[in-house]
């Protein structure tokens, strides 16, 4: 028996003691059922701990707020599983792929799918996924998702490209990562119930198409593509309601839960831009200014639905503008821009810059659809005009240039990229003019 059939042999015996089991899906379930309960009660506890209210302790939804535990809890547990699964799935594979690679000597496929995918996976070990989950009050966890997901994604993708010579399941990148979270935040948590299911489902489709024949080599049984294919326009438009229509009831129903939504709208136009940086910076940029200007109306609908809620919030923003407020055209140009200027600066962050951008920009609406419904309710219907002023305009499409750049700022030339940061800039510089010397001539009107 020469070198290789010993080899051969002795691979055949490990290969038959390999068990591919499939994963039950419910543990992976829990934590968006947990976080839809409890998300809504737990960021209202968290607006009234800013806002000084000691008293919040005495109402109703504090009790629901503390199923945030159960969230973490289980978003450790699951985030654990999943690692241990794919950390256990990527050896035992490997080895019977080898097998079968091995079997028929192609050497050529076992350096090239291995080298990149076996050798050089990017995933943390279950145990510090489980302490990073859980000391993090389960913020991570979306994130360690999607990295599960893509790693499996890829993995798949390998294989059955190999092995049945047809690519069944797609593979993700980073701007899916933004899309889950924002679609995760924006439904309150309903979303992460299907995510956990879809992750489980792709790694159980995969053990029957590639290991359901095991120790043989796959037969195809799946003609349907475990994909991820969306119309981006079609699929943000349905988040960015979806926003006004969770955060809208919510605070309608007295749960003052808004700032989770504006870090959801964050991620949303990230996803947006990311999606659409290979096209023109022209095209991109008109693209995520209109999801920019659809948010600042989709936070300004929550503020306007649910302002009783947010009275409190209301008049602090209030004093606070009293406070900075001035009659010095000077003083006011400078207050607006570099306050404007701070939040676009800090927008250029590459990919989560956007998600800084939604806090400014879903504040900026909230407090607008409050003012919006006051004014309303005494008769006044002139604040209606504020976003086609020309300041709002300016300032919503420098918000859209900062954004795209974010999404460009590692790969492109950085002669461009100054020089579309000193047009953002300057827009912005447009913008707080006009808007000062509007609010010098109506103070003085």
């Amino acid at each position: 028996m020469n070198s290789i059939e010993q080899t051969i042999s002795g691979l055949e015996k490990l290969i038959t003691m390999i068990r591919f089991e499939k994963e039950k899906i419910l543990p992976h379930i829990i934590p968006g059922i947990m976080l839809f309960i409890s998300l809504p009660a737990y960021a209202s506890v968290l607006y009234n701990i800013y806002l000084g209210n000691n008293d919040f302790t005495s109402l109703w939804y504090t009790r629901l707020a503390t199923l945030y535990v159960g969230y973490i809890l289980s978003s450790a547990y699951s985030a654990y599983r999943i690692y241990k699964l794919l950390h256990r799935h990527l050896v035992d594979s490997g080895i019977t792929s080898y097998y079968w690679l091995k079997k028929i000597n192609d050497i050529d496929s076992i350096i090239k799918l291995y080298k990149t995918g076996l050798f050089k996976r990017e995933l943390s070990s279950p145990i510090t996924v489980f302490l990073i989950t859980l000391f993090s009050g389960g913020l991570a966890y979306p994130i360690f998702l999607f990295l599960a997901e893509r790693t499996l994604r890829n993995h798949a993708y390998g294989e059955e490209s190999k092995f049945i010579n047809k690519p069944i399941t797609n593979t993700i990148g980073v701007e899916h990562g933004l899309l889950f979270l924002a679609a995760t935040i924006l439904t309150i948590g309903l979303y992460l119930i299907y995510w956990g299911y879809r992750i489980i489902s792709i790694y159980n489709k995969h053990l029957d198409i590639i290991h359901g024949n095991h120790p043989d080599l796959p037969k195809i049984r799946y003609v349907v593509v475990i994909g991820h294919e969306e119309d981006i326009p079609i699929l943000s438009l349905g988040l960015v309601f979806a926003g006004i229509v969770f955060y809208g009831l919510a605070g309608l129903y007295g749960f003052p839960c808004y700032l989770p939504s504006t870090i959801g709208y964050g991620a949303l136009l990230g996803y947006v831009a990311l999606s659409y940086r290979r096209t023109s910076f022209s095209k991109q940029v008109l693209i995520t200014y209109g999801f920019v200007y659809l948010v600042f109306l989709a936070t300004t609908a929550i503020g306007f639905i649910s302002a009783p809620t947010y009275a409190d919030f209301y008049e602090k923003v209030g004093r606070q503008l009293s406070e900075i407020s001035s009659n010095d055209l000077s003083v006011l140009l400078s207050t607006i821009y570099l306050n404007n200027l701070a939040i676009s600066i800090v927008s250029v962050s590459p990919l989560i810059g956007a998600t800084y951008l939604g806090l400014g920009l879903g504040n900026s609406g909230l407090i607008y659809g409050i003012a919006l419904s006051i004014s309303i309710l005494h008769g006044d219907f002139s604040k209606l005009l504020l976003p086609i002023m020309p300041h709002a305009i300016l300032e919503l499409l420098a918000y859209s240039i900062f954004v795209a750049i974010s999404t460009r700022i590692i790969c492109e030339e950085t002669k461009k990229t100054i020089t579309w940061l000193l047009l953002g800039i300057s827009v912005l510089l447009f913008a707080a003019i006009i808007e000062s010397f509007l609010i010098i001539a109506s103070s003085t009107s």
